[in-house]
């Protein structure tokens, strides 16, 4: 079945055997240095990772040409280069993730906090949760009011924006 096959195929292309490991392939990947002139629309390259500022990238992003030639350098960074972009000031407005910060500040306590004392840590803490009590929270997503915004994406795996 050509569906079956083409799941297959994918499985074997992501999840390697241990005799697919070639170290010497993979010290090559990771000790390549990145060119700055690779990378034209960057504004810096600090430990190989191109920095992109959010108001030149905004500027560029007006003209489809140039639109499209950062976002194919992106598409190579990816794929071909160091894996990783950075953008710094990536929103030109902050307050509506001030905002959000904010609001999840004020819901936090309400969730945290319970009258009911079976609800007890060891510490004496009293706690509420929304969850259902016979499964896990949702790993997937979760967000917390600090100076970073931060998503979580699935278990040990997280994106964390520094505020600008």
């Amino acid at each position: 079945m050509k569906d079956n096959n083409a799941r297959l195929l994918r499985a074997d292309r992501i999840f390697l055997a241990e005799d697919a490991c070639d170290l010497d392939a993979f010290r090559g990947l990771v000790e390549r240095t990145v060119d700055p002139a690779d990378y034209p629309f960057a504004r810096d390259v600090v430990s190989n990772v191109p920095i992109y500022d959010g108001d030149a990238v905004r500027s560029a992003a007006a003209s489809p040409e140039s639109r499209r030639e950062m976002m194919a350098e992106w598409v190579e960074a990816m794929n071909g280069g160091p894996g990783i972009i950075v953008f710094r000031k990536a929103f030109a407005d902050l307050l509506p993730i001030e905002a959000a910060n904010a609001s999840t500040g004020t819901i936090r306590p309400a969730a945290t906090i319970s009258p009911n004392p079976a609800q007890t840590t060891a510490s004496g803490t009293r706690w509420k949760s929304f969850a259902s009590p016979t499964r896990k929270p949702s790993p997937h997503i979760t967000a917390t009011p600090s100076s970073l915004s931060s998503a979580r994406l699935g278990w040990g795996r997280s994106i964390r924006s520094p505020r600008n």
